[in-house]
């Protein structure tokens, strides 16, 4: 990864050559083995210009298995509910209802195939398997039902003791959702480059999910740009150590046809991440050729993210 290079560093780099054409050096063996050496894989493109300038190229192709847990704030609004022609999102005004401080957590088990289509630039796509759950604490505001607001204390059938007992809010006790699971697919980039002595990485991806029960779907689009240095650790490959930033945000849409065993009743619902950003450190061990691994910490205010990756490239 240290050894990538832009095709501007190279024209840059050809410039200066032609600059100082009035002298002539003579390559010494491990120069003269270097410009012998000839790349015969499809990718990345420009590889052999990368590789005469004496860079050093990962294997192309890779497989990844990424493992992780997660815990996040989220916000939930634009609740409807409707039964048959009736939506009672006209009548009533239900942007009223709170959901408490929800959290999700969740461990997901990705699969990831990428390759390298320029020296700074890495593609792929993943999918894998999520299992989550979460607590909600429902408030209802009797201000909802304005006629109720307006009757509880002048009508005789309702009563004022009645009125007091029930109060301004209506809370429905703290429920548990601990089953939640389903599927994610995405796809995702890294543009690599370097910065004096330090390497930087650029990782931006989109990932999209859906619960088993078909009730949920979301995106999530990540952006996350980290810097750090390589490590060279004799007989024992390179460790990247590096720390960043991280932009990730989350919308969802929660549906429900015939809701609570209800025909004609539905409902649905957004839900958005409550925070968007964190910071990020991690790093990353390449102990051969072919394999490599990485653990990475994401912390924010309302979110924590651990992810570990196991790569085999050929």
């Amino acid at each position: 990864m240290r050894h990538l290079i832009y095709l501007i560093i190279f024209s840059l780099l050809s410039t200066l050559a032609q600059a100082g054409s009035a002298r002539v050096d003579f390559p010494d063996q491990q120069q003269q083995e270097r410009l012998n050496e000839k790349y015969d894989r499809m990718l990345p493109f420009h590889a052999q210009k990368a590789i005469d300038l004496g860079y050093h190229l990962p294997l192309p192709f890779s497989l990844s298995l990424v493992p992780s847990v997660a815990k996040q704030g989220y916000d939930i609004h634009s609740l409807e509910v409707s039964h048959g022609d009736n939506n009672l999102s006209d009548k009533y005004d239900l942007s009223q209802v709170t959901w408490g401080d929800p959290e999700i957590e969740s461990a997901t088990l990705q699969l990831r195939a990428a390759a390298w289509v320029l020296p700074n630039l890495q593609v792929g796509v993943h999918g894998g398997r999520f299992r989550g759950r979460t607590a909600l604490s429902v408030g209802i505001p009797t201000s909802i039902f304005e006629r109720f607001s307006e009757h509880c204390q002048t009508d005789p059938r309702l009563g004022g003791e009645l009125c007091d007992k029930i109060g301004e809010v209506i809370e429905i006790p703290t429920f548990e959702i601990d089953d939640i699971k389903g599927t994610n697919w995405g796809f995702s980039a890294n543009f690599i480059g370097q910065f004096g002595r330090f390497t930087y990485v650029i990782p931006v991806s989109m990932t999209q999910s859906k619960t088993d029960d078909g009730r949920t779907t979301a995106k999530t689009v990540m952006l996350s740009p980290r810097i750090g240095h390589l490590f060279p650790i004799e007989g024992y490959g390179a460790i990247y150590g590096y720390v960043g930033a991280a932009y990730m945000n989350t919308e969802g849409r929660v549906a429900e046809e015939d809701a609570l065993g209800v025909e004609g009743l539905s409902y649905s619902l957004e839900q958005s991440s409550s925070s968007q950003y964190a910071g990020v450190v991690g790093m990353n061990w390449n102990f051969a050729s072919s394999f490599g691994t990485s653990l990475e910490l994401v912390a924010g205010p309302e979110r924590n993210l651990v992810n570990m990756i196991m790569t085999y490239s050929y």
